[in-house]
């Protein structure tokens, strides 16, 4: 039996992926779900769709809030008589390494205490392996200090080691980049076998109906600024003119605006009629004429695969075979949700979908920490620092291998023969 402790679940995609996914494969129980209360809200929907799942706030108790020392966290642990588990999963949030964050970001940014906080709690409840989901930029030289907090937090008898992969290669058509972080206690780093699945193209994926209804959060979230446009290319014919030039490709995404502004500089008198688009197109061609560049939220054509699913791209990408956005059930679906699983307040908190871990990534995140607590993986022979496999595919190899050196990620050189274990 695999027990499972769920730190800062958020809207839930670790305890999704146990319940929908690895209850299939393997003897697995969510034993505890802990959290703060900044993050209550998120966290209202594991509940709701899972009422036999209760979530204790920390910061309920007046001596636990954020930046505890582990022996604040033991103590906790031990009065309420809480058990090691094997795996602890979480989901810190990622602002402060994430690239669409244009404010205050980068290792020193203020979000990232979330991240050490769940490394002390694993550490006092002593279980076996943690596995815990942020942005990309972890495994970047901006997210390396982070690394090595967290190295300095754990000591030597830890292992810590991190894989980046995207949601293409768990499963679904959404090319959403993650890092997966694993911390474990081994006498070397194991090697992460890559994982690349199967998925259907974004045509065949998408299978609820052309008309939506209120029924099951199948609506569509548009703002004026969406509708305005929509109206606009359907007039005009546009969107069976990019379906034609994506007509003999696999995989095709384009904003509206990046051809709009090209066609615009050949015929000025293509916005007639739409005064304020007009005056989009002569403010962007003004920014790019002096180097600069521009915010596009435009409608976003999409054949094969989505991009990420972010927040702002859930009232603009158009559905690939229907003339209308996707709707907020289509956007659950690419992230894994199942279908049973509602939004706890209806629409009011959509934008929780977009901060969640895509459910198949999560539970290859959990696959990958069930092999090392049961042996299954090869060790790395390099006695390195912090491990960083930058890339998740079929069979590792030299070129994917990287450590933490001195607050910088280095390449790993020599010692690694990938036909010794492969």
């Amino acid at each position: 039996m695999i027990t499972v402790t769920h730190l800062i679940p958020l809207i839930g995609s670790f305890q999704l992926a146990v319940d929908e996914h690895i209850k299939k494969e393997k003897e697995i129980q969510n034993s505890y779900f802990f959290s703060f209360t900044p993050f209550m809200k998120n966290e209202l929907h594991v509940p709701y769709n899972y009422p036999q799942y209760k979530i204790t706030y920390l910061d309920e108790d007046e001596k636990l809030t954020t930046k505890n020392s582990i022996d604040d966290y033991q103590s906790y642990i031990e009065n309420n008589g809480i058990q090691p588990t094997d795996l602890v999963c979480c989901v810190p949030p990622c602002g402060g390494l994430s690239l669409l964050n244009t404010g205050n970001r980068g290792a020193d940014a203020p979000q990232n205490d979330w991240i050490y906080e769940c490394v002390k709690w694993f550490i006092a409840q002593k279980s076996k392996v943690l596995v815990l989901e942020n942005a990309p930029g972890l495994v970047s030289d901006t997210g390396a200090p982070v690394l090595q907090n967290i190295k300095n937090i754990c000591g030597k008898d830890y292992k810590v080691h991190a894989i980046k992969t995207s949601t293409i290669h768990h499963g679904l058509p959404q090319d959403r980049v993650r890092t997966l972080l694993f911390v474990y206690k081994r006498n070397n780093h194991v090697i992460l076998n890559g994982v690349n699945r199967p998925f259907e193209l974004l045509e065949q994926f998408l299978k609820r109906p052309e008309k939506y209804s209120n029924k099951n959060n199948h609506v569509t979230i548009e703002t004026n600024y969406s509708k305005m446009i929509f109206e606009f290319i359907v007039e005009k014919g546009l969107i069976e003119e990019f379906r034609e030039i994506a007509k003999n490709k696999t995989f095709y995404m384009k904003p509206f605006w990046p051809v709009m502004i090209e066609r615009y500089k050949i015929d000025n008198q293509y916005f007639n009629g739409y005064d304020k688009l007009k005056g989009e197109a002569d403010y962007k061609l003004k920014k790019l004429s002096v180097g600069k560049g521009y915010w596009d939220s435009s409608p976003l054509f999409v054949k094969g695969k989505t991009n990420a699913v972010i927040s702002k791209n859930t009232f603009r990408t158009l559905h690939p075979k229907f003339y209308r956005y996707l709707s907020v059930r289509e956007f659950m679906d690419l992230m894994g949700m199942p279908d049973q699983f509602q939004l706890f307040d209806g629409l009011k908190s959509y934008n929780h979908i977009a901060q969640a871990v895509p459910v198949n990534t999560a539970a290859d995140g959990i696959r990958w920490a069930i092999k090392i607590i049961d042996n299954e993986l090869n060790e790395l022979p390099n006695n390195v620092n912090i491990l960083i496999q930058k890339n998740n595919s079929n069979i590792p190899t030299e070129k994917e291998l990287y450590e933490v050196r001195n607050n910088s990620i280095i390449k790993i050189e020599k010692g690694f023969k990938p036909k010794a274990f492969f």
